[in-house]
């Protein structure tokens, strides 16, 4: 059972996100606050949810995931994303 405040665990190169209890401890970790500002933000323009503030922490969670999802979505290891995870 999650909490509310409860962070969410992915694989790295995947999408799919779970509870702690399922994760491993090689898993990213997306905080709370980084689950709260996609709920918050899923109805909103682009634009809108730019200017939505998220605290510097969940914001790396955040771009960690989104890095994550990208890769899976090339179905492959894109030397962009590699680079940028150092950036991000």
């Amino acid at each position: 059972v999650r909490l509310n405040r409860d962070p969410l665990y992915y694989n790295r190169g995947g999408m799919e996100v779970f509870c702690k209890d399922c994760s491993h401890p090689e898993d990213g970790v997306l905080s709370a606050g980084g689950i709260a500002y996609l709920q918050y933000t899923r109805s909103l323009s682009l634009s809108e949810a730019m200017q939505v503030h998220l605290e510097k922490i969940s914001l790396q969670a955040l771009k960690g995931y989104v890095l994550s999802c990208i890769q899976s979505l090339s179905m492959g290891t894109l030397q962009s994303i590699r680079t940028a995870e150092g950036f991000l």
